[in-house]
């Protein structure tokens, strides 16, 4: 009982806000720029080669949607998506993933723990790689956003 205490106690503290500052990477993807930080393991380390970031991805309705709405009996509206890279060796593992009703529900939540993460190689090109540039430079995902706001604003006022 102590153990599920603590993972919600650690899971509530560790959600992002998404009313904050939201990067548009593409289709129905969203990278919250604040979120960008160092990567504390599950023993409490601090890993300094390490970033975590947080995505929001809503329903794009492919398969994994698909998959997961007949499983859950529910429409999926989005996920919340939790990542570390591995800046030192270009690696990339997926470690929270939180799934959210049209009603803005958590209907599932999966948290991998360290010694299960499956780290893959940053690929060339792809959107793991544009992740990878914004943990090792994050002033340049700061100058996007803004460069974002200022696009949306001017758009706006006309």
């Amino acid at each position: 009982m102590k153990k599920i205490l603590l993972i919600l106690i650690i899971f509530a503290f560790s959600m992002p806000c998404f009313a904050a500052k939201m990067l548009h990477l593409g289709s129905k993807i969203f990278l919250d720029v604040d979120s960008v930080k160092y990567y504390v393991n599950d023993g409490g380390q601090m890993e300094n080669n390490k970033k975590i970031f947080w995505l929001k991805c809503y329903n794009n309705q492919s398969t994994l949607y698909s998959v997961t709405e007949r499983i859950s009996k529910q429409k999926i509206g989005y996920v919340v998506l939790e990542y570390i890279i591995d800046t030192q060796n270009s690696k990339m593992a997926h470690k929270t993933s939180n799934v959210f009703n049209t009603n803005n529900q958590a209907i599932e939540i999966l948290i991998i723990p360290d010694d299960r993460l499956i780290w893959k190689s940053i690929e060339p090109g792809s959107l793991s790689e544009i992740l990878y540039k914004f943990a090792i430079n994050p002033q340049f995902m700061q100058k996007l956003y803004i460069m974002q706001e200022v696009k949306q604003k001017t758009q706006s006022s006309n």
